[in-house]
């Protein structure tokens, strides 16, 4: 069984140019990550940054807004 992460407090230290993957993004939402990349697609959530060819993350300060837009609908 998957473990849920708790993120709340380590989130609301880190910087907006800090990265965090998929998982984390997952966890702050309480949504599948399949559900972030659906979203992301969907122009419904901000896109990712590409670092690598295996490596993809989101801006800390892109996610705040994108969460305190949901909030507010």
């Amino acid at each position: 069984m998957a473990r849920k992460t708790d993120l709340s407090g380590n989130f609301d230290n880190k910087p907006d140019s800090a990265l965090v993957d998929v998982k984390a993004v997952a966890a702050l939402l309480d949504v599948h990550p399949n559900s972030v990349w659906r979203l992301a697609r969907s122009g419904k959530f901000p896109a990712p940054v590409k670092l690598s060819e295996q490596s993809t993350r989101w801006r800390v300060g892109d996610v705040r807004q994108a969460l305190a837009s949901l909030r507010h609908a």
